[in-house]
């Protein structure tokens, strides 16, 4: 099927997408007219020409892009990555950055995010960036993953960090408050 954004090649029994070839994949150009696959070549018409790909472009598996991270903040201040990190009290705020690696199709990678136990669910965005903000003292775990489209998922990239309690969320802050207030109506 030809479009605008390259040409989409469909399985006939399901109408599902196969495989979404661009001009990264050797096509001319994105917009295309029609397509016709005569013996082991694939030709795609153009507005202004023709391109010729080997049958073997439609059978290629995609691998899915790697996921990494490249950079984590810490209120606005930049940290070195590890796999676990331990934060003071009072640092609640926190970003990523990251990049799916895909050579031959970096434009067309998506991200799904999470940083648990917060967000059970994936956020999906063309972003390579998040931030979070306001977070209570626990345990984090951030964690990402990139694809091509709606290719396959990638193996997904993780960090742990820990926010403390600050001393008046400690249950003897609380506990000694409860003893105040029932001190001073005695």
């Amino acid at each position: 099927v030809g479009s605008t954004e390259g040409l989409y090649v469909l399985d006939t029994r399901s109408d599902n997408v196969q495989r979404h070839l661009t001009v990264t994949d050797g096509l001319a150009g994105q917009l295309t007219t029609a397509a016709q696959l005569y013996r082991d070549t694939l030709y795609v018409g153009h507005q202004n020409g023709l391109t010729k790909l080997p049958r073997s472009v439609l059978e290629e598996a995609l691998s899915p892009p790697t996921a990494l991270l490249t950079q984590w903040s810490v209120q606005d201040t930049r940290r070195s990555l590890v796999d676990s990190a331990r934060l003071t009290a009072h640092e609640r705020t926190v970003s990523f950055d990251f990049t799916g690696v895909h050579l031959s199709r970096g434009p067309d990678v998506r991200y799904a995010y999470r940083l648990r136990p917060r967000n059970t669910t994936w956020t999906t965005t063309r972003e390579a960036f998040t931030r979070y903000t306001d977070l209570g003292p626990g345990t984090y775990r951030f964690e990402v993953r990139a694809r091509l489209d709606d290719g396959p998922v990638g193996p997904a990239a993780r960090m742990t960090f820990t926010v403390p309690k600050t001393y008046y969320e400690t249950a003897w802050f609380k506990a000694l408050g409860v003893v105040g207030v029932l001190a001073l109506l005695g």
